[in-house]
Protein backbone atom coordinates (compact mmCIF):
# COMPACT_ATOMS: atom_id res chain seq x y z
CA UNK A 1 0.00 0.00 0.00
CA UNK A 2 1.05 3.17 -0.81
CA UNK A 3 1.56 6.46 1.14
CA UNK A 4 -0.45 9.63 0.41
CA UNK A 5 2.39 11.69 0.10
CA UNK A 6 3.54 8.96 -2.55
CA UNK A 7 0.17 8.86 -4.18
CA UNK A 8 0.52 12.47 -5.10
CA UNK A 9 3.44 13.17 -6.66
CA UNK A 10 2.03 11.56 -9.87
CA UNK A 11 -0.32 14.14 -10.05
CA UNK A 12 2.44 17.27 -9.04
CA UNK A 13 4.50 15.93 -11.71
CA UNK A 14 1.67 16.15 -14.41
CA UNK A 15 0.58 19.55 -13.13
CA UNK A 16 4.47 20.50 -13.49
CA UNK A 17 4.18 19.28 -17.01
CA UNK A 18 1.54 21.08 -17.91
CA UNK A 19 2.33 24.42 -16.92
CA UNK A 20 5.83 23.95 -18.56
CA UNK A 21 3.54 23.14 -21.88
CA UNK A 22 1.79 26.60 -21.01
CA UNK A 23 5.16 28.04 -21.00
CA UNK A 24 6.11 26.15 -24.23
CA UNK A 25 3.14 27.21 -25.86
CA UNK A 26 3.33 31.04 -24.86
CA UNK A 27 6.77 31.32 -26.44
CA UNK A 28 5.13 29.63 -29.86
CA UNK A 29 2.12 31.90 -29.92
CA UNK A 30 3.04 35.37 -28.86
CA UNK A 31 2.76 36.11 -25.11
CA UNK A 32 0.82 33.97 -22.50
CA UNK A 33 -1.88 36.64 -22.64
CA UNK A 34 -3.15 34.20 -25.68
CA UNK A 35 -2.97 30.97 -23.74
CA UNK A 36 -3.75 31.40 -19.87
CA UNK A 37 -7.18 32.33 -19.52
CA UNK A 38 -8.02 35.40 -16.75
CA UNK A 39 -4.68 37.31 -18.32
CA UNK A 40 -4.83 40.33 -21.20
CA UNK A 41 -7.28 42.36 -22.58
CA UNK A 42 -10.62 40.76 -23.27
CA UNK A 43 -12.42 43.80 -25.19
CA UNK A 44 -10.88 47.49 -26.28
CA UNK A 45 -13.21 49.97 -27.33
CA UNK A 46 -11.71 52.91 -29.85
CA UNK A 47 -13.16 56.12 -30.61
CA UNK A 48 -11.59 58.60 -33.18
CA UNK A 49 -13.26 61.57 -35.04
CA UNK A 50 -14.95 64.48 -33.95
CA UNK A 51 -13.42 67.97 -33.15
CA UNK A 52 -11.74 68.70 -30.20
CA UNK A 53 -10.09 72.25 -28.64
CA UNK A 54 -6.55 70.48 -29.51
CA UNK A 55 -7.50 68.47 -32.73
CA UNK A 56 -9.29 65.49 -33.38
CA UNK A 57 -10.72 63.37 -30.48
CA UNK A 58 -9.47 60.07 -29.75
CA UNK A 59 -9.83 57.96 -26.49
CA UNK A 60 -9.38 54.08 -26.23
CA UNK A 61 -10.26 52.08 -23.03
CA UNK A 62 -8.96 48.33 -21.95
CA UNK A 63 -11.30 45.70 -20.40
CA UNK A 64 -9.07 43.12 -18.88
CA UNK A 65 -10.07 39.81 -17.85
CA UNK A 66 -9.29 40.33 -14.47
CA UNK A 67 -12.08 42.91 -14.68
CA UNK A 68 -9.89 46.17 -14.71
CA UNK A 69 -11.06 49.08 -17.49
CA UNK A 70 -7.96 50.41 -18.34
CA UNK A 71 -7.11 54.28 -20.29
CA UNK A 72 -5.17 52.97 -23.04
CA UNK A 73 -3.00 56.32 -22.74
CA UNK A 74 1.15 55.75 -21.40
CA UNK A 75 1.13 54.45 -18.49
CA UNK A 76 -1.86 52.86 -18.47
CA UNK A 77 -4.17 54.15 -15.74
CA UNK A 78 -6.92 51.96 -14.05
CA UNK A 79 -10.30 54.23 -14.68
CA UNK A 80 -12.59 51.36 -12.36
CA UNK A 81 -13.42 47.85 -12.44
CA UNK A 82 -16.62 46.29 -13.71
CA UNK A 83 -18.64 44.02 -11.92
CA UNK A 84 -18.22 40.53 -11.73
CA UNK A 85 -21.71 39.49 -13.26
CA UNK A 86 -21.48 41.89 -16.34
CA UNK A 87 -17.53 40.37 -16.63
CA UNK A 88 -18.74 36.69 -16.84
CA UNK A 89 -22.02 37.78 -19.34
CA UNK A 90 -19.14 39.61 -21.48
CA UNK A 91 -17.02 36.53 -21.63
CA UNK A 92 -19.46 34.42 -22.40
CA UNK A 93 -20.59 36.78 -25.48
CA UNK A 94 -17.32 37.21 -26.56
CA UNK A 95 -17.10 33.75 -26.94
CA UNK A 96 -20.38 32.88 -28.34
CA UNK A 97 -20.52 35.45 -30.89
CA UNK A 98 -21.07 34.79 -34.98
CA UNK A 99 -18.44 37.67 -35.97
CA UNK A 100 -18.74 37.02 -39.28
CA UNK A 101 -22.94 37.13 -39.09
CA UNK A 102 -22.17 40.60 -37.01
CA UNK A 103 -19.82 42.05 -40.15
CA UNK A 104 -22.33 40.58 -43.38
CA UNK A 105 -24.43 43.50 -42.05
CA UNK A 106 -22.24 46.81 -44.14
CA UNK A 107 -22.43 50.22 -43.05
CA UNK A 108 -24.38 52.57 -45.58
CA UNK A 109 -24.66 55.67 -43.90
CA UNK A 110 -22.17 58.45 -43.76
CA UNK A 111 -19.62 57.76 -40.98
CA UNK A 112 -19.94 59.80 -37.96
CA UNK A 113 -16.80 61.64 -38.51
CA UNK A 114 -17.61 63.15 -41.90
CA UNK A 115 -19.53 65.36 -39.26
CA UNK A 116 -18.10 65.84 -36.09
CA UNK A 117 -19.03 62.43 -34.86
CA UNK A 118 -17.61 59.89 -33.40
CA UNK A 119 -16.50 56.18 -35.16
CA UNK A 120 -16.47 53.55 -32.53
CA UNK A 121 -13.66 50.82 -32.94
CA UNK A 122 -14.43 47.34 -30.81
CA UNK A 123 -11.54 44.99 -30.58
CA UNK A 124 -12.73 41.53 -28.87
CA UNK A 125 -9.91 39.12 -27.76
CA UNK A 126 -11.93 35.72 -28.59
CA UNK A 127 -10.56 32.19 -28.00
CA UNK A 128 -10.11 32.33 -31.95
CA UNK A 129 -8.64 35.44 -32.23
CA UNK A 130 -8.88 39.04 -32.17
CA UNK A 131 -12.38 40.02 -33.99
CA UNK A 132 -12.76 43.30 -35.08
CA UNK A 133 -15.71 45.55 -35.44
CA UNK A 134 -15.96 49.33 -36.57
CA UNK A 135 -18.82 51.12 -36.69
CA UNK A 136 -18.39 52.88 -39.79
CA UNK A 137 -17.77 49.01 -41.82
CA UNK A 138 -20.42 47.37 -39.58
CA UNK A 139 -23.93 48.29 -38.98
CA UNK A 140 -23.75 47.28 -35.63
CA UNK A 141 -27.14 46.50 -34.03
CA UNK A 142 -26.92 48.11 -30.04
CA UNK A 143 -29.79 45.19 -29.00
CA UNK A 144 -27.26 42.23 -29.65
CA UNK A 145 -26.23 40.77 -26.41
CA UNK A 146 -22.08 41.19 -27.53
CA UNK A 147 -22.84 45.00 -27.21
CA UNK A 148 -25.31 44.83 -24.51
CA UNK A 149 -22.76 42.89 -22.19
CA UNK A 150 -20.25 45.13 -23.71
CA UNK A 151 -21.73 48.27 -22.72
CA UNK A 152 -22.80 46.96 -19.50
CA UNK A 153 -19.73 46.05 -18.11
CA UNK A 154 -17.88 49.36 -19.18
CA UNK A 155 -20.64 51.45 -17.55
CA UNK A 156 -19.03 52.71 -14.83
CA UNK A 157 -16.57 54.30 -17.00
CA UNK A 158 -17.72 54.58 -20.67
CA UNK A 159 -21.49 55.46 -21.80
CA UNK A 160 -22.00 53.23 -25.14
CA UNK A 161 -25.50 53.56 -26.84
CA UNK A 162 -27.65 50.17 -25.91
CA UNK A 163 -30.34 51.54 -28.89
CA UNK A 164 -30.12 51.81 -32.28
Amino acid sequence: MQSAGRSRFPRRLGTLWVVVAIIALAGCSGTLDDVLPGTGPLVTVHLEGGMCPEGACQAEWVLQRDGRILAAAKPPNELGRADGGAMTALAAAVEATDYDAIRSRPFTGTCPIAYDGQEVIFEFHAAAGVQRVASCEVEIDWTHPLFVATAAALSSVVDLPTTP
